[in-house]
């Protein structure tokens, strides 16, 4: 599972962690879906990125959460 919060960014938790247990010390941790390289692809050519939280935001975005878009949370812009 992967999870995304705004102190530790993007991490993928072992197998033995659960959400609930991340979420003890990182409140604001939420499961993501990181995405593949052909949606990268695609949000970059649409001008618009998802979110971890699933808001859609442009390339350098924020949303109204204050999480980034994909696109800057990978490097891509």
């Amino acid at each position: 599972m992967y999870v995304f919060s705004k102190k530790r960014g993007v991490r993928k938790l072992k197998e033995t962690i659960t959400l609930l247990e991340y979420q003890e010390e990182y409140p604001d941790a939420i499961e993501c879906f990181p995405p593949t390289t052909n949606e990268i692809e695609a949000m970059v050519y649409e001008g618009m990125c998802e979110t971890p939280c699933g808001c859609i935001v442009e390339l350098d975005g924020y949303c109204p959460h204050n999480n980034p878009s994909w696109c800057i949370i990978l490097g891509v812009v």
